[in-house]
């Protein structure tokens, strides 16, 4: 592009981030590596914004590095003065749900809620998930219960994945 006169602009750069975050999700030296040269890529934009954020995050916790996730959150998307949006929440909560660290993912609903981010249906059907796949069904009948309160339905996702979960612990007869 550049030999050619021609500047990348945010969704060239997304778009290339994008692809380094799901290349070789199989083989984790090629997917850290990948991820890195997408961080790299990152803190070359000019104006990141919450979308190439979230990309990254989300690479970094696809790949099962947490940790590295929150540094950008907090260096690099805060640093930017970029807010976390429910995407970015989402995505976080997810990677707690997928490394079975459930307090930790509803600590932080409860702190998006507390920054004035509200949580959606996708949110609470990754929790509910997430303690369906940890055999904690009464956490994911609160979580439910929880919903309800809020006004909110949960989805056909969520639906399935209790209806599952029940039917394994034997519990046929709740639904």
């Amino acid at each position: 592009m550049f030999l050619m006169g021609c500047t990348p602009d945010v969704q060239t750069f997304n778009d290339i981030i994008h692809a380094f975050c799901k290349v070789n999700r199989t083989h984790e030296a090629a997917r850290t590596g990948q991820v890195e040269e997408a961080r790299a890529l990152l803190n070359k934009v000019p104006s990141p914004n919450i979308v190439l954020f979230n990309t990254l995050i989300n690479g970094y916790v696809m790949s099962g590095r947490f940790d590295e996730a929150k540094v950008v959150l907090y260096d690099g998307m805060l640093g930017n003065g970029c807010e976390p949006d429910v995407y970015t929440f989402n995505i976080l909560i997810h990677g707690l749900c997928k490394k079975g660290r459930l307090g930790s993912a509803r600590e932080l609903v409860n702190e998006m809620e507390i920054k004035g981010c509200k949580p959606n249906v996708t949110t609470y059907t990754i929790l509910i998930d997430g303690f369906c796949k940890e055999g904690q069904l009464v956490e994911a009948g609160d979580v439910l219960n929880e919903m309800s309160y809020k006004g909110l339905s949960l989805n056909i996702v969520g639906y399935n994945r209790l209806i599952s979960a029940l039917c394994k612990d034997g519990k046929v007869l709740k639904l």
